[in-house]
């Protein structure tokens, strides 16, 4: 009989990591079971969605496998969720033939030991084989998902829009651009990663970002190595229990976001952002009826807030920080706003235009390396 004894909560925390990327459904199968490597000391658990694949290392007292190495597997969510509900400080798993058998102080659970030959396992590269990205800080990792992720897109026909571009500045510096094709999200970032001509454009799917950050949480990560595969396209994020792969999205079909963004504005205007999100939390009201619209009117001290619905008509006001010089008609998604103005809070925000149909800018006064460029409608 071959045994595996973990720490119940070393191996619960193993089991947060993977659930979060486990497959419920999937076309293939397989994708949906857990895959289990075990060594002298440790198991290495394993999941995959076909688009990433993630490894958790968990030590542990192992006895009676002839080989190291030896992979087992297991239907994932019946695996989660039993050792989810063990209490006790030590799991044991004893296997025999094709079947396993978990031990939690009086729990017994008994599971089949599924074929572990059809595991479409991503394979281990090593460091050598790679291009060295350096350390990515968990806190800058935060902010950019943070400021950036609700601006992509999430049509999967558009694959590139659901990533965040990575791309090497003049400067040194890197900026980082999603886009759902309606509004662009940036941020400057100083040391994100090693940039080098061979790693000097990434296109990172958003979800990856989050998984990363989410193992991260539950191990309490402050940083990550990562290193990327040019021949397969991988990226690799390494901590010391976790390994995450991700397969990059090609940044060549990537629109060509430079051309969006105004270098100059006719127009300047500064207002509350705290004031304006609380008006437009109230045009809200009047819009729900899916046309999600609302106007502005920008005059010499204050802008003029209109939402029109079905049920009635909202107008608000939100005084400018200073004199504007020219008046101006504005339509925007309610929603693109909202957005923007919630990563503000109570902060001032510069606003620059060229137009009433000409793509405006949006920053915290306070902090210009984060940008936001909304496509403003044409009014009837």
């Amino acid at each position: 009989m071959r045994t595996i004894k973990f720490n119940q909560r070393e191996l619960a925390l193993a089991m947060k990591v993977v659930g979060r990327i486990l497959s419920k459904k999937h076309a293939n199968q397989v994708l949906m079971n857990i895959l289990m490597s075990v060594s002298l000391d440790e198991v290495l658990f394993w999941v995959s969605d076909g688009s990433c694949g993630l490894k958790v290392r968990v030590s542990a007292e192992v006895a009676g496998f002839e080989k190291e190495g030896e992979n087992l597997m297991a239907e994932g969510r019946t695996l989660i969720e039993t050792i989810n509900v063990f209490g006790g400080e030590l799991t044991e798993v004893q296997i025999e033939k094709e079947e396993m058998e978990l031990r939690n102080g009086r729990d017994v659970v008994r599971m089949k030991c599924l074929q572990a030959q059809d595991w479409p396992r991503w394979e281990t590269v090593k460091a050598g084989e790679m291009i060295d990205c350096g350390k990515w800080e968990v806190k800058k990792m935060e902010r950019i998902v943070d400021l950036i992720s609700g601006a992509t897109g999430t049509d999967i026909i558009r694959p590139q829009l659901m990533g965040i571009l990575l791309q090497q500045q003049e400067d040194g510096r890197v900026m980082m651009v999603g886009t759902d094709g309606f509004r662009l999200a940036m941020v400057e970032e100083e040391g994100v990663w090693k940039p080098t001509k061979e790693n000097g454009v990434m296109l990172v799917m958003v979800k990856d970002w989050q998984n990363v950050l989410s193992a991260g949480e539950i191990y309490e990560e402050k940083e990550w190595k990562v290193w990327r595969e040019n021949e397969r396209r991988w990226l690799v994020w390494r901590s010391e229990s976790v390994e995450y792969w991700s397969s990059l999205l090609d940044e060549e079909k990537y629109p060509p976001w430079q051309k969006i963004v105004p270098l100059e504005f006719e127009q300047e205007i500064g207002f509350s952002g705290e004031e304006m999100r609380e008006t437009l939390n109230k045009a809200q009201v009047f819009v729900k009826d899916g046309s999600n619209v609302v106007s502005w009117k920008v005059g010499e001290e204050r802008i003029e807030v209109m939402a029109q619905g079905v049920i009635g008509q909202y107008r608000g006001e939100v005084e400018l920080k200073k004199k504007n010089k020219k008046n101006i008609d504005l339509a925007f998604n309610l929603r693109y706003l909202g957005d923007f103005l919630g990563k503000v809070e109570d902060r001032e925000v510069w606003m620059g235009m060229n137009g009433s149909v000409k793509p405006v800018m949006l920053r915290m006064k306070d902090d210009k390396s984060f940008g936001y460029i909304i496509m403003p409608f044409k009014q009837k």
